[in-house]
């Protein structure tokens, strides 16, 4: 279940940005409503809501990293579903990629999608 930070540590991290996008390269100003407070590491792979975990990224950025955030949380899933099926071997991403299909960016959504979680593509 994904957690958010709280007040202090979304403050916290605001003043540290400095008014400026804090995603490795950017540096982009922040503007209200543009911009929004991320797990470095996502709380799916083991990332706390801690302020050493939360940055400030503008929705550029926002957008780009949670792409990849979600690469990474289905194909630890789609790695865990095929261990389990070869007895505890290890799942190569081309079996990933056959399993998941046209319905790869589906269930890759339906991690982060509050209240949804991931459904078993097959």
């Amino acid at each position: 279940m994904r957690t958010e930070f709280t007040a202090k540590t979304k403050l916290q991290a605001f003043q540290r940005a400095n008014g400026t996008c804090e995603s490795a390269g950017c540096g982009a100003k922040l503007t209200p409503g543009k911009f929004t407070y991320d797990h470095r590491i996502p709380d799916q792979l083991g990332g706390d809501n801690s302020l050493e975990n939360c940055q400030v990224i503008c929705s550029v950025c926002d957008k780009e990293k949670t792409r990849r955030d979600q690469c990474d949380i289905a194909n630890r899933y789609c790695a865990g579903d095929a261990r389990k099926e070869r007895g505890g071997s290890r799942a190569m991403s081309e079996e990933c990629d056959e399993r998941l299909g046209d319905r790869g960016m589906q269930a890759e959504a339906a991690i982060l999608t509050p209240g949804v979680g991931l459904r078993n593509p097959r």
